[in-house]
């Protein structure tokens, strides 16, 4: 069935295993969907696209199958509606776009504007145009000093060459959302001669060179913006990337290309197969850890043809290597989809027909993708399954627009017998509560303040339990880190829960992934995960760009406590440039004679199999920076292990497995380790 914008989910199907480029429709038909922007709402995801006639919008559940949706967006007199974006607050979704009049072919006359509705399809309602001027691609996000920010493009001078005249991406700081505080800033500029979009476009001797489509994502201290280059209508168009170290707010960073301004080294680029690729935004997925980015581009056998729309609508997973993006991207065979959390309810039936919980506590109405409670008395849904650390999220409401004073409801991020730690929104004393309850004494760890207009919209509530510590994001901000060694000592593995009191509250799209991301100072949690026999240097800065583990008198040994079956790893490793180092990373150890070892050194890494015959060298990958991270997992026999942007898969055998790590001039900078969904019930609509 299809879905209009009133309609609620009905119960659905397990996700499909495999993804395929262009990116398929449920109606079966082929579609385009150029500059294809994508978000999550409600454990949903939507895409925006560029459209002659208006604003193109689809949805999926998995990412992999895509239902359209139709025009969200459409103004009588105008057409070229190019490059949108959504962001969303306060239940309000903001719509940002370029268009231009009817009667115009000039593309110069492309305005940037704003729309707005109360639903991700629609419809939306111009409200703003913030420009008479040549301005596109915007891509609006928030920073963690509470502001927002626009990217867009625009031909106004940047480049510090006076001979690279074109279009160059900005920054601006939005002061409301139809409102830009008027200080633009240039942040990527035009530098090498594949940005040019047209040789003597002037017919003066001028070239004229484009830099566009700007997307913003953080991984750890580092800041990312792609960025596309020359002509979407040319076979060469490109996705590059941009780096900045964030010392400061999104506005004050200081980038720099990838591997700098004046060499060339695209993320995205044309293939005998796929041409024309560019443009893209980046989502996470499902899991909430892994990245995909969503593309344009078109089928390379497809004579191009200016009369009719060839882009069509890609993704592929995009990792993050060392300080380097990397991705298999444009992909053109079928690739393992994007994975599900390990717990995940979207309250589409009763809470108990779903495995994902054990207790109820209260009066809890399940129905039409929300748990809603009663008014009075207090109310927990708690987890059947207990979990370690973890990512999750929550999207929560009040179900009254005047919540009275001791109003509460959030996230139960740990629970065990008589313990519990509970967060907990406040919303008519705009607070955000972090409580530590053992044998009926409660107290609290944590506060801060946070601003509620409506008690009524959806709020996205994001927890991130760590070794030591719980991050806790709301509304896309972060807003408290709470070190949680409280009461008999650290609480080890426990249940998660949602939690309400007094006035009557509303829970939708529930996910949890079991994940930890050690660095820069949470790396002091490292033995919680590894064995050291000699001593080890721990060096935890602040920000972390210098921290890292490295042997005490020479080389560090480290070797995995438990099994890391079932599990995604990935170790960032950095080599010093002033003497010669060496990793030897031990990926999959289940005994002597059963090994897939790494060898990196010299810039060159080879991945050696050890059998009951002896050890084989089964692949050599060169031009691997001196920061590299090497990603592995082991599924269904198969070792599939990532280093040096290249892929290899090495068969193995069923057993428990260990890693070990060997590290001489060189330290290790951050682990991450995610493990797979044992229990996936998250449903998706067929």
């Amino acid at each position: 069935m299809s879905l209009t914008r009133d309609s609620t989910r009905p119960n659905t199907t397990v996700v499909g295993k495999t993804y395929e480029n262009p990116l398929g429709y449920a109606d079966g038909r082929v579609r385009t969907n150029p500059d294809p922007f994508g978000f999550q709402y409600r454990g949903r995801y939507y895409c925006v696209a560029t459209d002659e006639q208006g604003v193109r919008a689809s949805w999926s559940d998995d990412m992999v199958l895509w239902h359209d949706a139709g025009y969200v967006l459409q103004t009588p007199g105008r057409r070229h509606f190019w490059a949108p974006c959504v962001t969303y607050s306060e239940g309000q979704f903001y719509l940002y776009y370029s268009s231009a009049p009817a009667d115009s072919s000039d593309p110069h006359d492309e305005h940037l504007m704003m729309a707005s509705a109360e639903n991700p399809l629609g419809p939306y309602a111009h409200r703003h145009t913030f420009f008479d001027s040549f301005s596109i691609d915007p891509h609006v996000v928030r920073d963690d000093d509470g502001h927002r920010y626009m990217f867009y493009s625009t031909n106004d001078p940047a480049s510090a060459d006076e001979s690279l005249i074109g279009t160059s991406i900005f920054v601006d700081r939005l002061d409301a959302f139809d409102s830009l505080s008027g200080s633009p800033r240039p942040v990527v500029c035009p530098t090498l001669p594949q940005e040019m979009f047209e040789a003597n476009r002037f017919g003066d001797g001028r070239d004229w060179y484009t830099v566009e489509g700007a997307t913003y994502i953080t991984r750890r201290d580092r800041a990312f913006m792609t960025y596309s280059g020359n002509a979407y209508v040319r076979e060469n168009y490109f996705v590059g990337y941009s780096r900045a170290k964030i010392d400061g707010p999104i506005r004050e960073l200081d980038w720099t290309k990838y591997p700098n301004d004046h060499e060339h080294s695209p993320l995205i680029a044309r293939t005998r197969e796929v041409e024309g690729t560019g443009h893209n935004s980046i989502v996470v997925g499902p899991d909430l850890v892994d990245l995909w980015i969503l593309y344009h581009a078109r089928d390379a056998a497809d004579l191009l043809d200016s009369r009719r729309e060839q882009r069509t609508m890609r993704m592929d997973p995009l990792f993050v290597d060392g300080g380097r993006l990397d991705t298999p991207a444009p992909t053109s065979t079928p690739g393992p989809a994007p994975a599900g959390p390990q717990l995940a309810d979207l309250f589409t039936d009763d809470a108990e027909t779903a495995p994902v919980w054990k207790h109820r506590e209260g009066s809890w109405t399940i129905a039409e993708g929300e748990a809603r409670t009663a008014e009075g008395g207090t109310h927990r849904l708690v987890s059947a399954q207990h979990v370690g650390h973890y990512r999750a999220q929550v999207w929560l409401a009040s179900a009254s627009a005047q919540p009275t004073s001791d109003s509460r409801l959030g996230f139960v991020a740990y629970a065990n017998g008589d313990e519990r730690i509970e967060i907990a929104l406040r919303i008519a004393e705009g607070v955000l509560v972090v409580e530590h309850a053992v044998a009926g004494l409660v107290t609290e760890l944590a506060r801060v303040s946070v601003q509620v207009q409506d008690p009524t919209a959806f709020r996205l509530l994001e927890v991130d339990r760590g070794p030591r510590f719980i991050d806790i994001r709301l509304d896309d901000l972060s807003v408290l880190s709470v070190p949680y060694v409280v009461g008999h000592g650290v609480l080890g593995r426990g249940a998660v829960g949602l939690a309400a009191s007094v006035d009557g509250a509303r829970f939708s799209a529930f996910a949890l992934t079991e994940h930890v991301d050690l660095w820069g100072e949470r790396l002091a949690a490292w033995v919680d995960y590894y064995a050291a026999d000699a001593g080890v240097d721990v060096v935890l800065s602040g920000n972390g760009s210098e921290a890292g583990l490295a042997g005490a008198a020479g080389a560090l040994v480290l070797v995995s406590r438990d099994s890391r079956e079932g599990s995604t790893t990935v170790h960032d490793f950095e080599l010093s440039q002033a003497q010669p180092g060496r990793v030897v990373f031990t990926a999959y150890d289940a005994g002597e004679a059963d090994r897939v070892i790494l060898e990196v050194a010299a810039g060159t890494a080879r991945l050696l199999q050890v059998t009951p015959e002896g050890a084989t060298q089964i692949s050599e990958i060169p031009d691997v920076a001196l920061s590299f991270s090497v990603r592995c997992a082991v599924s269904g026999g198969l070792l599939t292990l990532r280093v040096g942007g290249q892929t290899v898969e090495v068969p193995v055998g069923p057993s428990a497995f260990t890693q070990r790590i060997e590290i001489e001039g060189g330290r290790l900078c951050g682990v991450e380790i995610t493990w797979s969904a044992r229990n996936n019930v998250r449903k998706v609509e067929q």
